[in-house]
């Protein structure tokens, strides 16, 4: 069965775990569904911490996490994707999720041009 990873592309270290155990091992979740729920609701809370100096900073307005917040509780993950579509800087670590197979530890992906 196969599993999946919320996970951040760092520059410094490449592809990690968002989220570990008290092992340090990344957590894991049964379906794709479930890891956005937990991605979607970790950035909610990220939001809901910051101060208004820190929220200017983003042009983030109280009411934009409200909304956010609104979507998350609704428990529908094809409306929360949709929002952090249309508001892609609402995605607080810029996390994504991977299945486990894909998932590679630390793998950086470097672009280059066509010359």
């Amino acid at each position: 069965m196969k599993k999946y990873l919320i996970v951040m592309d760092t520059i410094c270290t490449g592809e990690v775990s968002g989220l570990t155990d008290e092992n340090n091992n990344p957590v894991t979740f049964t379906t794709y569904n479930e890891a956005f729920e937990e991605m979607f609701e970790d950035a909610v809370s990220m939001w809901l911490n910051q101060t208004d100096e820190d929220l200017e900073e983003t042009e983030t307005t109280r009411d934009m996490i409200e909304e956010m917040d609104s979507v998350g509780d609704s428990g529908d993950v094809e409306k929360m994707k949709a929002y952090l579509i249309a508001n892609p800087h609402m995605n607080y670590n810029n996390e994504f999720i991977l299945s486990e197979d894909e998932f590679i530890e630390n793998r950086k992906v470097i672009f280059v041009g066509n010359n």
